[in-house]
């Protein structure tokens, strides 16, 4: 309604009523005349907002299952605070950092430490659920919580919580600009903190001004390479100016994030050092801003059939220019060379496979680690190298069978074919994809147990098994036949256990068997037997020629020597009293190296056999050897010795007499590679071993040793009353990671100091270098997790901040004084 007060005549005889009516309807105009002024859309504020159209284009890619990435599984043991971690960094002292529903975990490699809220200190972590975790340039840990923003000092383990204003939204992103200012995306709107003064400013939508943010509900936030900075709402992305706290452009995006889907960020982007700008949100896609093109990727499988990807949580860009994608179908990787993408996922069976397909988070530590967060497991982790060591477990492979994951023969044949003796068959493996094809699986509808495999001159298979016989398999016309010990045919097969096929220079193949060794004459198809006592069963296991013709058995009654041209043999057996003498009758291998030294693995320790003395060198587990007892024995083209032990693979340089081994944390199926002595060295150089915990190949000239500067650090300091909190009254005035000087009364005996080495790739494979007397302060063990024990403490001094090299390296200490 117009207000003209023109309109308004009052006749009166009262002046003063007269002038408070009249008072009162210049109000009501006045009132009129504002609200006019308030929803007229001509008054809006119309500052100058590039709206971006955007073109799009959808790509179809293909999607391929990726096996090279083992990935390794934290433990629950370890003491996470929850199974789900939804944000994972690193600090500047080299720690990880987990946050979850239930806390803020710290992990050194070995164990958790656990930051909750405790109402009796009000410097406590302020709550349960975190939303957010970031570190800024300085090294300060920053936490968005459900109760508030929280600035976390490593040194005092205390946190400072910030309110940004009355409302206390939800941090749910943080980053940090070229300037240093922190910026908070909350669902109220955008918050501006300034770290250094802990000022704090809020930028929102306005109805009534077009430059102002698109909508309240921020994502996240990120700088460009040129210094412009984005803001990511539910409504697209809008380029923010941070001078003048408006919009420059606004880019709308197709279909909001749904909340009910999104696992940890919603809609995220980064760009890449191509200058690709990556957006995932329900989709994975490319944003061109030169040509304004929005391409989004759908993928399908090998065969052709689309894969449904609904969420894309995460995006990483790894050291080396790989792109990663966590994604609610596993982990994709981009392949740029190829323009395909690899996907990881869980694999049934399979140990070294992703845990859960859900992936809600990425992260790379300083080692090159690239960490997966799950949505319902603990997270895992991977080393983005192809491992050096390839693992076969049979059991849990894609065929029928015992479901045993023993090895008893592995070998490669001329075409490149590998040939695994495993779950009662002889199996065909591709390696290509890890299927197995069975091939005379069956013997009167029992298995067959395969314990050596040999190809001959006429590419004809043989097998020796156990209890059934020699077989030959003619892969040309698939025919087979078996050879069978004949109790009243003395050129028959001595025994059904055929242990070690083996072909001397001349061409004829040897068979050794649980009782006897055997020539086979391929003329007559018969047998002749040789055995060193013909009264009683002897069996006999690895077998080789040495540069004179002898040949060398392994028995259970000692090592043999063999003279094939008499039939004589020659036995060297264990001596109680002789430390020159073999020290295990039980030779399970041999290996003979180029300068004529015999190698033999028993069931104690690896036996060194000077050919001119005939005296043997004896070393053990206390010598660097991971497991006494040896099974098989390989030599590379460095003529380092490998071996198969009960604890895992082991590498011996004879001029050094230094042993390295390898476990599980290396890549091994399993620590346990002995059981029917399976070793075989291709023409290539590769090496394979199996044994109870399956097989493994690869090529020594690729397994190298990883140095990795490692600081140790000391994680928690306990008296006799248990740990010691840190604050007035208490021995410690820091962190005991940060800690000097620690003063303790004289009544007080005794104190524990814990530390670490932070490294996480495989912490319990980590050994140290340096001062070896230093070290002896703290542990025994080569290992750098351990406890570090006073008694009766009156001064001293523990060693912390080693580093993990090849050469020494000066220590820092704590000093420790009494009252």
């Amino acid at each position: 309604m117009a207000c003209d007060m023109n309109k308004f005549i009052i006749r009166t005889r009262r002046p003063f009523i007269f002038r408070v009516l009249s008072f009162a309807i210049f109000l009501c105009c006045a009132s009129a005349t504002s609200a006019k002024a308030q929803f007229n859309p001509l008054e809006i504020k119309r500052n100058k907002v590039s709206q971006t159209h955007l073109t799009f284009q959808t790509v179809r890619m293909p999607i391929t299952d990726g096996k090279d990435i083992r990935f390794e599984h934290l433990l629950d043991t370890q003491g996470l605070s929850q199974t789900r971690a939804d944000h994972i960094l690193q600090d500047d002292q080299g720690f990880l950092w987990f946050a979850t529903q239930s806390g803020l975990d710290r992990y050194d490699g070995y164990d958790f430490k656990v930051f909750t809220h405790d109402p009796a200190h009000p410097n406590s972590f302020s709550g349960g659920y975190i939303n957010s975790l970031f570190k800024d340039r300085s090294g300060t840990i920053w936490v968005g919580t459900d109760q508030a923003l929280d600035r976390f000092d490593r040194s005092t383990e205390s946190f400072t919580h910030f309110h940004l204003d009355r409302q206390n939204p939800v941090v749910i992103h943080i980053s940090q600009d070229s300037a240093g200012i922190l910026w908070l995306a909350t669902s109220s709107g955008l918050y501006r903190l300034n770290p250094a003064n802990g000022s704090v400013d809020r930028f929102g939508h306005n109805p009534l001004d077009t430059s102002s943010l698109s909508v309240d509900s921020i994502v996240s936030t990120g700088e460009d390479r040129n210094g412009n900075f984005w803001v990511a709402t539910k409504a697209g992305l809008d380029e923010f100016d941070r001078t003048t706290g408006k919009v420059v452009q606004h880019i709308s995006l197709p279909e909001s994030v749904s909340e009910s889907t999104c696992a940890a960020g919603c809609r995220t982007f980064h760009e890449d050092r191509f200058g690709n700008f990556w957006i995932a949100d329900n989709y994975l896609s490319i944003l061109n801003r030169k040509t304004n093109l929005l391409t989004r990727y759908s993928f399908f499988e090998r065969d052709g059939s689309p894969t449904s990807l609904t969420v894309v949580n995460s995006i990483l860009e790894d050291h080396d220019g790989n792109m990663w994608f966590g994604t609610q179908i596993g982990l994709l990787k981009f392949d740029r060379a190829n323009g395909k993408f690899i996907r990881y996922k869980r694999r049934p069976g399979d140990p070294g496979s992703l845990s859960e397909n859900d992936v809600i988070t990425l992260f790379e530590d300083r080692e090159a680690n690239i960490w997966v967060g799950l949505n319902a497991k603990i997270p895992d982790y991977f080393v983005k190298t192809q491992p050096a060591f390839e693992s076969i477990r049979p059991g849990s492979s894609n065929f029928s069978g015992a479901g045993e994951d023993l090895v008893g023969a592995v070998y490669e044949d001329r075409r490149g074919t590998l040939w695994i003796g495993a779950n009662g068959a002889l199996n065909r493996l591709d390696r290509s994809d890890g299927q197995y094809i069975q091939h005379q699986a069956r013997v009167m509808g029992r298995e067959r147990e395969v314990l050596t495999i040999l190809e001959d001159r006429s590419d004809a298979m043989w097998v020796g098994t156990l209890g059934d016989g020699l077989l030959r398999f003619d892969r040309k016309t698939g025919q087979s036949r078996t050879y069978l010990h004949q109790a009243a045919d003395p050129s028959s097969l001595s025994n059904n256990i055929v242990t070690r096929l083996f072909f001397d220079r001349s061409g004829t193949m040897w068979v050794n068997t649980w009782d006897g060794l055997n020539r086979f004459d391929p003329g007559t198809r018969r047998f002749t037997v040789y055995k060193r006592d013909v009264s009683q069963p002897e069996p006999y296991f690895s077998i080789v020629e040495d540069q004179n013709g002898f040949f060398w058995l392994g028995s259970q009654s000692g090592l043999l020597r063999f003279r094939p041209s008499s039939g004589q043999f020659t036995v060297f057996r264990h001596s109680p009293n002789d430390p020159t003498s073999l020290s295990n009758n039980a030779v399970d291998s041999i290996y003979q190296d180029h300068s004529g030294v015999l190698w033999l693995g028993t069931q104690d320790g690896l036996n060194r056999m000077d050919p001119k003395s005939q005296a043997f060198t004896t070393f053990y587990k206390k010598d660097g050897l991971p497991g006494n007892v040896v099974s098989c024995i390989l030599s590379d083209d460095r003529d380092h010795l490998w071996m198969s032990t009960n604890n895992g693979l082991a590498t011996f340089d004879p001029s050094t007499k230094v042993f390295q081994s390898y476990s599980v944390a290396d890549g091994l199926p399993g620590n346990d590679l002995t059981g029917w002595d399976a070793c075989f060295k291709s023409h290539t150089g590769e090496m394979f071993f199996g044994g109870f915990a399956g097989a493994v190949a690869f090529r020594p000239d690729k397994v190298l040793d990883r140095v990795y500067a490692a600081s140790v650090v000391f994680t928690d300091f306990q008296l006799s009353r248990g740990p010691v909190e840190i604050g007035p009254g208490s021995p410690l005035k820091r962190s005991i990671t940060y800690a000097d000087d620690i003063k303790l009364p004289n009544k007080q005996d005794f104190f524990s100091l814990e530390f670490a080495a932070l490294s996480f790739r495989s912490p319990s494979t980590i050994r140290a270098s340096g001062n070896s007397s230093r070290m002896a302060l703290i542990a025994s063990t080569p290992f750098m997790s351990g406890i570090c024990r006073s008694i009766k403490v009156t001064s001293g001094r523990c060693f912390r901040n080693w580093t993990m090299a090849s050469r020494p390296v000066e220590a820092s200490a704590i000093n420790f004084m009494s009252d």
